[in-house]
């Protein structure tokens, strides 16, 4: 049986759980949805997209042949079920801790400590975690690729194991699992290369990239040569994508993480001042009289919903999709990351901007108040420079010292 074995470092608390939210164990279906999301955002530019319906309906089915869906009746037949391979959890040494457990994860009252920040209302609240997660920790999980049918060649199992191989490479160099985890939670990196056998003449797995610049060569590589300068209808790379590198020495992980966070807050913070203004206007005028904001705030771009506390009148104003959805999550993605030959006290953190529609075509954004009738304002769908300017300025400005991975070009020297 052609089996790819790979081993992973938990570097951040994972927040897993089923319904219950409680995180007892590594979940392979939490891992294979996140490597799904990195398939996906890969395979896009590969296609061609000048009909979008049609190619995310190729994207659609490659993406169901690779990793299974759930089996449901097509034109009379049933469609869906088993993808092209099966998964094995072995050796994890990744334990739970609990909430009112003693951690060094835990936020404290320092106004410079930033990890409360990165963990948001849902998993931090009154001081305490609200839930779970997993220690950080190693596990080692085999995928065992069905064997060559008439329906699946031998070619086909090929390409199968290199575009797995490149999700996971993907997701332990710019991602994580389970909640959050677009703000470094979950981070997952190699412990080791991973190892593929049963396959004749196959090329090796791709490993932990020594190095940003490595990093940056391998993405390269991947990557399709013909990025869509428009922007994909999916969190996606594209000709807009950005991803910077920030190394750090003499820091253990929840330090960065910390430093990520403060850092991160300050940045938005210096942004609210013109959004801050519409909203007060817009909570404290009479209705009749009031001075409603014309488009959304700025920050809407890091992700929906987000809210702004007056503390003079004690009052939220909430920022949400109208229509569609309550959410839109951030395309700015937080990866804890640790070259292979670095020191026990050498991290660096990995920002990855992947621009795309933000909502669909129309789509409002709501301005929400108690004792307040919700206002319709309009993002500058139509200026995407507009719309893109505070992340892409927080990724030039805010990380102007750090190591460019895409494109590949250095703007300035590595943060000590």
């Amino acid at each position: 049986m052609i089996t790819l074995t790979a081993s992973f470092q938990l570097l951040t608390p994972a927040f897993l759980g089923g319904a219950d939210h409680s995180a007892q164990a590594i979940r392979l279906t939490a891992l294979k949805s996140a490597l799904r999301w990195w398939w996906r955002a890969l395979q896009w530019a590969h296609l061609d997209t000048t009909d979008i319906l049609a190619a995310r309906a190729i994207l659609w089915q490659r993406e169901m042949a690779l990793f299974g869906s759930a089996a449901r009746e097509e034109g009379g037949a049933m469609g869906g079920g088993q993808g092209a391979f099966l998964m094995r959890l072995k050796d994890s040494k990744c334990a739970p801790w609990h909430p009112e457990g003693e951690n060094p994860w835990a936020p404290t009252e320092n106004k410079e400590d930033g990890i409360a920040y990165l963990l948001g209302q849902g998993l931090f609240a009154k001081n305490k975690f609200t839930r779970n997660a997993l220690r950080p920790g190693t596990f080692t999980v085999e995928f065992l690729f069905r064997p060559a049918k008439a329906e699946r060649s031998s070619q086909q199992i090929a390409e199968d194991v290199e575009q797995l191989s490149q999700a996971l490479w993907l997701l332990c160099h710019f991602g994580g699992i389970g909640a959050r985890a677009r703000r470094g939670w979950g981070s997952l990196v190699f412990d080791g290369s991973p190892t593929l056998t049963g396959l004749a003449d196959a090329p090796q797995a791709l490993g932990p990239a020594e190095s940003a610049a490595q990093c940056s060569a391998v993405l390269g590589e991947i990557l399709s040569p013909n990025q869509p300068e428009k922007l994909p209808p999916l969190t996606a790379f594209s000709s807009e994508s950005l991803i910077r590198c920030v190394n750090y020495s003499k820091k253990k992980p929840h330090q960065v993480l910390s430093v990520i966070g403060k850092d991160f807050k300050e940045a938005r913070r210096k942004m609210q001042g013109q959004d801050l203004e519409k909203v007060e206007n817009y909570l404290r005028a009479p209705a009749d009289t009031r001075v409603l904001p014309a488009r959304a705030p700025c920050r809407s771009v890091f992700g929906l919903p987000h809210n702004y506390f007056l503390k003079k009148t004690a009052e939220t104003v909430t920022i949400t999709p109208a229509s569609v959805s309550d959410r839109r999550a951030s395309p700015l993605l937080i990866h804890l990351h640790r070259w292979p030959n670095a020191k026990l006290d050498e991290y660096a953190a990995i920002y990855s901007l992947l621009p795309a529609d933000f909502l669909p075509e129309d789509e409002q954004v709501q301005y929400a108040a108690p004792r307040k009738d919700p206002h319709l304002v309009s993002l500058p769908v139509s200026e995407v420079c507009s719309l893109w300017e505070p992340a892409k300025t927080f990724m030039a400005a805010n990380l102007r010292t750090a190591t460019s991975i895409w494109p590949a070009q250095t703007i300035g020297k590595v943060k000590p």
